[in-house]
C-alpha cells in the first residue's frame, strides 16, 4: 500500500467510521430511489391500463382510441420510449412507434409472462429498436433496455393481450448516478451488477451505466477512451458499460472483493484498507442485494470510492493552525534578523509583521471559510425567499469540513430538487386528472339525472307490472278451474261416448240379425214367388181342363139330346133311356155351371196369384233395398264404433293431459300465488328502497356538484402548487 495512503488514513483515522455513515447513507438512498422509480413506473403502466378499461365498450376499445391513449401517456410519462399492446397471437398489435406494428414477440418472456396472468419487468436487455427510437428522459442512450409488461383481459370479449412498456436503461441509470449524490467527485461511482440471472448472464456483469463510461462528470480517465491500468493494459468498451464489464480484479481475473462479498452474503461495507477494482485501484464502499419489483432475476449494487479520496479529506483544524503557524515562523524568523540588524527597526518590523500575519490570517480565513459559506448562505438566501434556483451548487469544494458542509448541501439542494420535480410531475398528472375527472363529474352529472328518471320509470314499470303480474295470477285460478270444468266435462263425454258404442255395438249387432232376417225373408219370399209361379202354371192346368171338362159337358149335352130324341123316338121303351138321358143333361148342365164358377174362380186365382207375384217382386225389391240399406248401416256402424272407439281413446287421453296440465296449472297457480305474493311485497319494498334509492340519487347528484367544486378547489390548488414549483429553477433532463 503506498505510504501516503497510509499518512492520509493516520491523519484521518476518525473517519472511517464516518465514511461508513456515509456510504450507508448512499446506497441507502439510492435504494429508496430506485425502489421508487421503479414503483412509479409501475403506477404509470397501470394508469394506462385503466384509462384503457375505462374505455372499453362491450366489444373492445376501438383502435384510434387505443392509439390515442397510448400516444398521449407516451408523452405524459415521458420515461417510456414505447408502450405498446402485444395482442393473444404475439403479435404488435398497437405502438406508439407505429414501425414495430406487426412485429412477433410470441417468444419474448414478457409475451409469455402476460399470458400466464403476471406482471414483468424484463431486463436489462439488448434492443436494436431502443436505439431506433431514440431517447426518452435521459440525454444517454443506446441498446440497453428494461421492458415493463401488465396482462391485459377483456372480460366483455375473453381476448387477452399484453401491455408492454419500453425504457431505455439509461434512465435508470441516471436515477443511480444522480451526480449530486456523489460525495466523493473524483472516484465515486455507483453500479449495478447481475447476481442470479435466468438468462445465462455471469456474475458480477454490469447492469448500469458507469458514471465513467465518458467524459461528462470527470476529465480523467473514462471507459469509452480507455483507462489505464499500471500492469494490465487499458480497460475499454466498445458501445456501453452493461454487459461489456465485470468487475474482476485483473490480477487475479476474480470477481473483486466487494462484489464478491456482496454476491455471498448479500451485504458487503468496508472503507479500510480498500480491496483493488477492476483497474486494480483500491477502493471502499458498501453493497447491498435488491431486486426490483416483478423482475426475475436478483441484481447487486455497490456504490464506491476511492481509498485515496476517502482520506484526502484534511480538516480545517489542521490546515488553519498549520498556516498560521508557518507564517508565524516565518514572519518570527524575520523579525528576529531584522532586530538583529538595526534594533531601531525592531518596534516598526514587529507591527509590520502583526499586520503582515492579520492580512495573511484574514485572507486565509476568507478563502477558506467565509467565502464557501458566503456562497452556502446565499443559495440558501434564495431558497428560504421563495426564489431559489435549485439547480446551483457550491463548487471549488475543498478537502476539509467546509467542503464537507457544501458537499452535503448539494446533496441537500439534489434531494429538494428530486422531491420538488416529483411534487411538480404530480402536480401535472393531478392538474390533467382533475381536468378528466371535472369532465367526467359533468357526464356523470347528466348521466345522473337520466339514471333518476330510469329509475322513476323502472318503478313505475315496476308497479305496472306487478298490476299484470297479479291479474295473470287470477287468470290462472280461472284457468286451473276451468281446467277442472273441462276435464269433468270430458270425464262425462267419455263415459257417454262409451255407452254410446256399446249402443253402436248393440245396433250393429241387431241391424245384423235384421239383415240375417231379411236375408231369410228375401230366400222366402223367392221360394213364395216360386210357390206361386209353380201355382200359377197349376192354375193353367186346371183351366185347361176345366176347358176339357167344359168341352165334355157340352158334348154330354149334346149326346143327352140326341138320347132324349132317340128315348122320344123310342117311346114307351125308351122312356127309362129318356129318364136316363135327362139326367145326364142335369148332370152336364151342373157340370157346365161348375166348370163356370170353376173358370171364374180360377180366373180369380190367376188374377190374385198375378198380383200376389207383383206383389211379391215388389217386396223382394224393396227386401233388396232394405238388406242394402242395412248392409251400409252395419258398414256405418262399424265405421261409427272405430271413430267412437278412435274418440273415446283420444277424448282418454285429452282427459290424461288435461289432468296433468290441471296438476301443473294446480302449481303453476301455487307458484304464481306465492310469487305473486311475494313480487307484490318484493314491489312495496322496492316501492319503498326506489324512493331511497332516487332521493340518494338527488343527494349524489347534489354531491356531485359539491364534488365539482371541489375539483376545482383542487385545480386551482395545483395551479398554485404548480406556480410554487415553477419559482424553483430545476435541472430539466
Amino acid at each position: 500500500m503506498d505510504i501516503n495512503l497510509k499518512i492520509s488514513h493516520f491523519i484521518n483515522s476518525n473517519l472511517q467510521q464516518e465514511s461508513e455513515k456515509v456510504f450507508e447513507g448512499i446506497v441507502r438512498g439510492r435504494k429508496r430511489a430506485l425502489e421508487n422509480w421503479f414503483e412509479d413506473r409501475w403506477n404509470e403502466l397501470e394508469l394506462v391500463l385503466d384509462t384503457i378499461n375505462a374505455y372499453l365498450d362491450k366489444d373492445e376499445v376501438k383502435s384510434e382510441k387505443l392509439l390515442e391513449i397510448i400516444t398521449d401517456k407516451k408523452e405524459q410519462f415521458k420515461d417510456f420510449s414505447e408502450i405498446f399492446f402485444i395482442n393473444s397471437q404475439g403479435k404488435v398489435s398497437f405502438s406508439s412507434y407505429t414501425a414495430n406494428m406487426g412485429k412477433d414477440l410470441k417468444d419474448f418472456p414478457n409475451y409469455i409472462r402476460g399470458m400466464e396472468g403476471k406482471p414483468l419487468m424484463y431486463g436489462p436487455y439488448i434492443d436494436e429498436e431502443s436505439l431506433k427510437i431514440g431517447e426518452s428522459n435521459s440525454k444517454f442512450f443506446d441498446q440497453v433496455t428494461l421492458m415493463f409488461s401488465l396482462p391485459f383481459y377483456n372480460e366483455s370479449t375473453g381476448k387477452k393481450a399484453v401491455l408492454c412498456g419500453r425504457i431505455p436503461n439509461d434512465v435508470m441509470s441516471d436515477v443511480l448516478q444522480e451526480e449530486d449524490t456523489h460525495i466523493y467527485k473524483d472516484s465515486g461511482d455507483n453500479y449495478l451488477f447481475m447476481v442470479k440471472s435466468n438468462r445465462g448472464i455471469e456474475p458480477g456483469t454490469a447492469i448500469s451505466r458507469s458514471r465513467f463510461e465518458d467524459d461528462t462528470f470527470t476529465l480523467g480517465d473514462n471507459l469509452k477512451s480507455g483507462v489505464k491500468t499500471k500492469k494490465w493494459g487499458t480497460i475499454k468498451i466498445n458501445k456501453h458499460t452493461e454487459f461489456e464489464i465485470i468487475f474482476k480484479d485483473p490480477a487475479t481475473n476474480s470477481l473483486h472483493k466487494g462484489v464478491q462479498n456482496t454476491i455471498n452474503n448479500e451485504d458487503h461495507l468496508e472503507v479500510w484498507p480498500g480491496y483493488p477494482d477492476y483497474r486494480h485501484i483500491l477502493v471502499g464502499g458498501k453493497g447491498i442485494i435488491f431486486q426490483p419489483k416483478y423482475c426475475e432475476e436478483v441484481w447487486g449494487m455497490l456504490c464506491e470510492g476511492d481509498i485515496e479520496e476517502i482520506y484526502k479529506f484534511r480538516s480545517i483544524n489542521f490546515k488553519l493552525p498549520l498556516l498560521l503557524g508557518g507564517i508565524s515562523a516565518v514572519s518570527y524568523g524575520i523579525n528576529y534578523f531584522l532586530a538583529n540588524f538595526d534594533n531601531y527597526i525592531r518596534i516598526p518590523s514587529t507591527v509590520a509583521i502583526f499586520l503582515i500575519n492579520f492580512l495573511i490570517s484574514v485572507f486565509a480565513i476568507n478563502k477558506l471559510v467565509k467565502k464557501p459559506l458566503k456562497r452556502t448562505i446565499k443559495i440558501l438566501q434564495e431558497i428560504a425567499e421563495g426564489d431559489g434556483d435549485l439547480t446551483k451548487r457550491v463548487g471549488q469544494l475543498s478537502n476539509d469540513e467546509i467542503g464537507e458542509v457544501a458537499r452535503w448541501f448539494n446533496k441537500f439542494l439534489n434531494n429538494q430538487m428530486t422531491l420538488v420535480k416529483r411534487i411538480g410531475s404530480s402536480s401535472k398528472d393531478s392538474e390533467k386528472s382533475l381536468e378528466n375527472l371535472s369532465s367526467v363529474m359533468k357526464e356523470f352529472q347528466s348521466s345522473a339525472v337520466a339514471i333518476e328518471k330510469e329509475i322513476f320509470d323502472m318503478v313505475t314499470f315496476s308497479k305496472a307490472q306487478n298490476e299484470i303480474f297479479q291479474k295473470t295470477e287470477k287468470n290462472f285460478k280461472v284457468i286451473t278451474e276451468e281446467g277442472k270444468k273441462i276435464d269433468h266435462i270430458l270425464g262425462k263425454i267419455n263415459e257417454n261416448t262409451k255407452e254410446t258404442n256399446v249402443n253402436v255395438i248393440k245396433n250393429g249387432e241387431a241391424s245384423k240379425e235384421v239383415l240375417s232376417t231379411m236375408e231369410v225373408l228375401e230366400q222366402e219370399m223367392k221360394k213364395t214367388l216360386r210357390s206361386v209361379n209353380v201355382l200359377k202354371n197349376y192354375s193353367s192346368d186346371i183351366y185347361k181342363v176345366v176347358n176339357v171338362i167344359e168341352e165334355i159337358s157340352g158334348q154330354t149335352k149334346l149326346l143327352a139330346l140326341n138320347a132324349s130324341i132317340e128315348a122320344a123316338r123310342a117311346g114307351d121303351s125308351g122312356k127309362g133311356f129318356s129318364v136316363v138321358a135327362q139326367e145326364v143333361s142335369n148332370l152336364a148342365n151342373q157340370s157346365s155351371e161348375a166348370t163356370v164358377s170353376i173358370g171364374e174362380l180360377i180366373n180369380n186365382v190367376q188374377k190374385e196369384t198375378e198380383n200376389t207375384i207383383a206383389n211379391v217382386q215388389e217386396i223382394s225389391l224393396e227386401v233388396d233395398k232394405v238388406s242394402h240399406i242395412v248392409r251400409l248401416s252395419i258398414n256405418m256402424f262399424e265405421e261409427i264404433q272405430k271413430h267412437i272407439a278412435g274418440v273415446t281413446k283420444d277424448v282418454g287421453e285429452i282427459s290424461l293431459l288435461i289432468n296433468e296440465q290441471t296438476k301443473q296449472l294446480n302449481d303453476i297457480t301455487t307458484s304464481t300465488e306465492s310469487i305473486a305474493n311475494k313480487i307484490n311485497k318484493d314491489t312495496e319494498k322496492n316501492e319503498g328502497r326506489s324512493e331511497a334509492i332516487l332521493n340518494m340519487m338527488k343527494s349524489v347528484i347534489d354531491q356531485l356538484a359539491y364534488v365539482d367544486q371541489a375539483s376545482k378547489v383542487l385545480y386551482n390548488s395545483s395551479n398554485n402548487l404548480n406556480e410554487i414549483v415553477s419559482a424553483f429553477k430545476l435541472i430539466e433532463k
